[in-house]
């Protein structure tokens, strides 16, 4: 299981995604 790759790549795709949804 590639959990810390998996993580990783949640984190990169939050970072965007997340600001733009709650602003």
């Amino acid at each position: 299981m590639a959990t810390q790759e998996f993580y990783c790549l949640l984190l990169s795709v939050s970072e965007i995604d997340l600001p733009k949804r709650w602003e």
